[in-house]
């Protein structure tokens, strides 16, 4: 955190270990990931589920994406 103030990793590397998000932020860091695109949703039914589990489950302070029309609304993250 000496030269940055956040990191962009590819969404891959979070889903190997969300751990990385939390180990970040306690340096200092935001985090956000890339690329989140409505013809690759990683594996989710849908680009908005993939969005709500980096947002809400994960942590990550934004995220990059093709589609920002699909972006989730605060309602959407569990209490």
């Amino acid at each position: 955190s000496a030269f940055a103030t956040g990191i962009g990793p590819n969404k891959a590397l979070i889903t190997a270990d969300p751990s990385w998000v939390g180990r970040a932020q306690a340096l200092g860091l935001t985090v956000t990931p890339w690329t989140f695109r409505s013809r690759d949703p990683a594996g989710f039914d849908a680009l908005r589920a993939e969005m709500v589990q980096f947002l809400c489950e994960y942590g990550v302070d934004a995220l990059f994406t093709n589609n920002p029309d699909l972006f989730p609304t605060p309602g959407e993250c569990p209490e």
